[in-house]
């Protein structure tokens, strides 16, 4: 895939969350599929996505959106799974999806440590339209309980600048729940060893 390949799929993904009614008829197929989609981008193409990341987030906030904002459906659970993977792979980046193809560059911890440092500058902003969603739709506790290992992978590289920046940005509801968020990932999702 060359780089337009990569852009024109984030692209089409977002642009076809951004018109709900065209695949209405079938949803639960359509949002599987975008998401298989923008997942083999991120796993086979991440290094190019560097300089470019704006498009990811864009696609990852569309597809959240198209998620939160649909009524029900047995399906929602099982999607909610899907998009959390998602963003557990922008953030937790495998091995392979971070290696240069080219020797005698730093190793692989590093690469993957420069590759959630990278990834740590913008995915605030899905973990803001996650947070913003709650305040428009109503989330089940299921749902959320899906979302959240992907919801915490974004706190684990989110800086304390970015939660300040986060915080804010916001108005005073959205900053309740991001407390919550976070007093719920310091008990729960924090790795706090043995």
């Amino acid at each position: 895939m060359t780089q337009w390949n990569i852009e024109l799929t984030l692209s089409t993904v977002t642009a076809i969350c951004s018109k709900p009614t065209e695949i209405a008829p079938g949803w639960p197929k359509s949002y599987h599929w975008l998401c298989q989609f923008t997942g083999a981008v991120i796993r086979r193409h991440r290094i190019r996505l560097d300089g470019h990341f704006h498009i990811l987030i864009t696609a990852l906030q569309a597809l959240l959106r198209q998620l939160l904002s649909r009524q029900g459906g047995e399906f929602k659970e099982a999607h909610s799974k899907l998009f959390s993977r998602l963003l557990t792979l922008v953030c937790q980046p495998t091995d392979s999806s971070v290696a240069r193809s080219q020797t005698g560059k730093s190793g692989l911890d590093s690469e993957k440590d420069k590759a959630k440092r990278y990834a740590g500058q913008y995915m605030y902003l899905v973990l803001m339209q996650y947070i913003r969603l709650q305040l428009e739709y109503p989330v089940t506790h299921e749902v959320r309980a899906a979302l959240e290992p992907g919801i915490y992978s974004i706190l684990d590289i989110t800086t304390q600048d970015g939660l300040r920046l986060m915080n804010d940005a916001m108005d005073p509801s959205g900053r309740v729940i991001l407390k919550e968020l976070y007093r719920q990932y310091q008990k729960f999702g924090k790795w706090s060893g043995i």
